[in-house]
């Protein structure tokens, strides 16, 4: 993992590109984290903490526990069991599996380029860049976006359909994205990855920032 120190600042500009992707209004500031509200059952609130400091993660623990919708927390942390344990202190459930938040320069991606018979297209919608691989008969096989956010690019839901699986679609998308946003003039992507996901990135080139953990109150 890299320099927790600049994970602030990562979070910061991540944030406005992911809520963006989507169609959420933009985020405020509480206290030690962001808030964005996706106005989901059980997740009507997301907290995005901005530090993993023990005595933050109380404060934020107490947010969410006293919130009168129902709020997630996200943690990202180079310190995940120091964290996690906190977090269960504090009354609060950490579930799923914990997710990566991951970097790289977007020139320095490895390029994929699809193989017969598939073929990729971007599109841009204000600040969203769309790519879809279709097959021989025009069908999505695979599609992602990224949101766009001053240099940064935030790539989000990068899925691949069941029949086109390991075909490296996935590469091709996050390829097709990151040509497009370096063409519209971003420098750095920055997305939180599944576990599943982290592996592709890591082959492309992406690099580990930190662990994500997410915890909700329990029930």
């Amino acid at each position: 993992m890299a320099d927790t120190a600049q994970l602030p600042d990562m979070i910061r500009r991540w944030l406005p590109g992911w809520v963006a992707c989507r169609g959420l209004p933009e985020a405020d500031e509480v206290g030690f984290a962001l808030v964005a509200t996706l106005d989901l059952p059980g997740r009507y609130r997301e907290y995005f903490a901005l530090t993993d400091d023990a005595t933050a993660l109380r404060r934020l623990a107490d947010h969410v526990r006293t919130d009168r919708r129902p709020a997630w927390l996200s943690v990202p942390t180079g310190r995940p069991d120091e964290a996690h344990a906190v977090l269960e202190k504090e009354g609060l459930e950490v579930f799923g599996e914990p997710e990566t938040f991951m970097r790289v320069e977007l020139t320095n991606q490895v390029a994929h380029r699809p193989n017969s018979p598939y073929r990729v297209a971007v599109a841009r919608d204000g600040e969203i860049l769309r790519a879809v691989v279709t097959d021989s008969h025009g069908r999505a096989a695979a599609e992602g976006m990224i949101g766009l956010s001053g240099s940064d690019a935030v790539a989000h839901a990068i899925r691949t359909d069941p029949d086109h699986r390991r075909r490296g679609l996935g590469s091709v998308v996050m390829t097709a994205l990151a040509e497009a946003a370096v063409d519209a003039g971003a420098g750095t992507g920055l997305l939180i990855a599944s576990p599943a996901g982290a592996q592709l990135y890591r082959r492309l080139g992406w690099s580990p920032e930190a662990t994500v953990l997410s915890a909700r109150t329990p029930g």
